[in-house]
């Protein structure tokens, strides 16, 4: 998230998640599943960070497709670990609508995350 960092360049790329640097919209699936948090009972705070935590996924380059699909996989890791959305019943839900998204768009580098 430091857009004055990055830098093109054939020598050493540093890695942008911030909206500045997207080079397409956050996909519809994933918007869908902020409108989920947002409308959840986590708290304020715990649902910013997530929010900030899935977009900042769809920030990454879509030239660079298996950063992204790790990005994703991430955040659904840490989705389905949360004791916050545990508590309201949506940790399973959001984890995987994040991995049925990663698994439709990107089949091929989600198969590295089948083994």
């Amino acid at each position: 998230n430091y857009p004055k960092n990055y830098k093109q360049t054939d020598f050493f790329n540093v890695n942008c998640a911030d909206k500045i640097c997207a080079d397409e919209p956050q996909p519809p699936a994933m918007l869908k599943i902020v409108d989920e948090i947002n409308a959840s009972s986590i708290p304020d705070v715990v649902k910013k960070t997530f929010i900030n935590d899935l977009l900042n996924a769809g920030y990454a380059t879509k030239t660079n497709p298996n950063r992204k699909v790790f990005y994703y996989m991430m955040v659904s890791s840490n989705f389905k670990g949360s004791g916050a959305l545990t508590q309201a019943g949506l940790n399973t839900k959001l984890s995987q609508e994040i991995v049925d998204y990663v698994q439709k768009t990107y089949p091929n580098e989600y198969k590295k995350y089948q083994k």
